[in-house]
């Protein structure tokens, strides 16, 4: 598939927010032409999010699970087949593909771990994958700067969030806790 990059989750199909997203782009473009806007390059920020105070008060480990989508589809499954795509298709990730998948998927997990704070029963678990998450998204900065340089993601780097990602799935969930 050269040229075109495949879809994360593996089945092949595009999203159609990315499409419109080009579409926008491509008519910001024109209109910038004619001299009325201007584009402007894409910024990620450039600190983690943080824990944050919240009236959501303690939240089950179900919830985390559901949060996690059928077969995990948009949660640690996602980041780690995100993560894996970078290291079996070196030099394809784009600055497009951080700014609008990668980081907007783990800041999502981050975002909901930061408001959903666990009970006792999960709170090690939640501190664990929150933490691997700030890992990885650290990994992704560092290589969004390479990126935005004109190179390539680096592939140590890349080997390194893969290794994370996958790191992620493998914390024990707590034995009992719903």
């Amino acid at each position: 598939m050269s040229g075109t990059r495949r879809d994360k989750r593996g089945d092949g199909r595009r999203h159609a927010g990315r499409t419109a997203v080009i579409l926008m782009l491509g008519i910001g473009g024109v209109t910038a032409a004619c001299g009325s806007i201007a584009a402007s390059p894409s910024t990620a920020p450039t600190t983690s999010p943080s824990p944050s105070s919240t009236s959501a008060g303690p939240t089950s480990f179900a919830d985390w699970m559901t949060r996690q989508g059928f077969g995990g589809s948009s949660g640690l499954q996602q980041v780690a087949r995100s993560a894996d795509y970078v290291v079996e298709h070196p030099g394809e990730e784009t600055l497009f593909s951080i700014d609008e998948e990668d980081l907007p998927t783990i800041d999502g997990l981050l975002k909901w771990l930061d408001s959903h704070p666990a009970t006792e029963c999960w709170s090690d678990y939640h501190a664990a994958v929150r933490a691997g998450l700030v890992g990885v998204r650290d990994g992704y900065l560092k290589a969004r700067e390479a990126v935005v340089a004109g190179a390539t993601f680096p592939s140590e780097l890349a080997a390194t969030n893969a290794e994370l990602a996958q790191g992620l799935l493998t914390i024990a969930a707590p034995p009992g806790c719903e």
